[in-house]
């Protein structure tokens, strides 16, 4: 089943100040989460072909139905130790869907749990993009994600 993904552009203030024209391109995907009484509600997740783990804010994660796997924390393009970010490394479930009804099957997946809000739910390669063929031409502003 093909998923459909969207586009996302606009404008980073910080950069609109330093250099004119220079847009943000994001790639989006809509995924529902299985809970302890069923799934959450869709949210929108930034598919980050640079991510090699998921990553899911702590007010998200805390409805899931999960299972810990170990404690860890990560680090951001610095690399430095003050900017670490403690996480939990766990298996959740998830599915992607479209506006068209289309969804993906079930998926368990490794992700990293957030012991905080400031971090974007991201979708990364380990056991999710892994699993589905991710097509993407932002020429034609199409992209998708099939099994």
């Amino acid at each position: 089943m093909r998923v459909n993904l969207t586009f996302k552009t606009g404008i980073s203030p910080g950069l609109e100040q330093k250099v004119q024209g220079i847009e943000i391109i994001r790639l989006l995907a809509e995924v529902r989460f299985k809970t302890p009484t069923g799934w959450t509600k869709a949210q929108e997740a930034v598919v980050d072909t640079g991510a090699p783990i998921s990553l899911l804010p702590a007010s998200l994660w805390k409805k899931l139905d999960w299972a810990e796997l170990a404690e860890h924390e990560i680090r951001g393009i610095a690399g430095k130790p003050e900017c670490s970010i403690p996480v939990k490394i766990a298996k959740v479930t998830c599915f992607l869907q479209d506006d068209t009804g289309h969804q993906t099957k079930d998926l368990e997946i490794i992700a990293f749990l957030a012991q905080t809000d400031d971090v974007a739910l991201l979708l990364g390669f380990k056991d999710l993009l892994a699993a589905l063929r991710l097509e993407c031409d932002d020429r034609q502003q199409v992209a998708s994600v099939e099994e």
